[in-house]
């Protein structure tokens, strides 16, 4: 069977062997309104296995300038597709078709085991960058360990006033450094486990002007130090 059988006119789509249902309907000599209605078919039949190995996809026929509509086909939806295609030619071109997926699957391999590895890379980089960080923060926290609180307990836009800059900044660069966090749903910040114990930060109820009651973080003496050495240190950093 020559190359160009062979071939097929399989290409590449998102790292995975495909074929175009037209191409499919030229070798084996169907109308191509008939292989789409057979694929309609599978997918029907099992909507998610079919919508991951047949992808609807546009395209402009040459001739007329007009678009249609043809299916993508995977190695899987190929095999499944083509099942029922009788005689000794079309065994010929099935077994032609899997032998041409095979072969550019093997090409594709490398190019994805190396993106794969890549990735890996890159994520134990981004964990050793947060370890780091967080091992400083702890430090940071411990060099308060020894210091005793004070019944005065400051909101995070005083402190943030003193070093010149907006609650919302302050909080989010608390939030950047893993020192605090909102869990889902709530509008109160939270320490982080590393930090509950340190003595740095309680959650209060706090009136407001208008009588309401509202949860809040409040710092401790002990606290505002911390972010004061947390901030001269790491802001400029953090939101050069």
């Amino acid at each position: 069977m020559d190359n160009q059988l062979i071939k097929l006119g399989l290409t590449e789509r998102n790292g995975k062997a495909v074929v175009s249902s037209r191409d499919i309907a030229r070798v084996f000599e169907k109308e191509h309104k008939h292989v789409m209605r057979d694929v309609r078919g599978i997918i029907e039949n099992d909507p998610a296995w079919g919508q991951s190995n047949f992808g609807h996809t546009p395209y402009i026929e040459p001739q007329n300038g007009q678009t249609y509509y043809e299916y993508l086909v995977t190695r899987d939806g190929f095999t499944l597709l083509v099942m029922g295609y009788t005689g000794e030619k079309a065994m010929q071109f099935k077994k032609a078709y899997i032998a041409a997926f095979n072969e550019m699957e093997r090409k594709l391999a490398p190019r994805n085991y190396k993106e794969a590895l890549l990735a890996l890379v890159a994520a134990e980089e981004q964990r050793e960058v947060l370890e780091a960080q967080n091992k400083v923060l702890q430090i940071t926290a411990a060099k308060y360990e020894g210091q005793t609180d004070t019944v005065e307990l400051y909101k995070v836009g005083e402190i943030a006033e003193e070093l010149g800059t907006t609650a919302v900044t302050l909080n989010r660069f608390l939030r950047d450094c893993h020192v605090q966090y909102k869990p889902n749903g709530s509008q109160t910040w939270r320490l982080y486990a590393d930090y509950i114990g340190h003595n740095i930060a309680l959650p209060k109820l706090v009136q407001l002007e208008n009588g309401y009651e509202m949860p809040m973080l409040l710092w401790t003496a002990k606290g505002r130090d911390f972010i004061f050495d947390l901030a001269e240190r790491e802001m400029p950093r953090w939101y050069a």
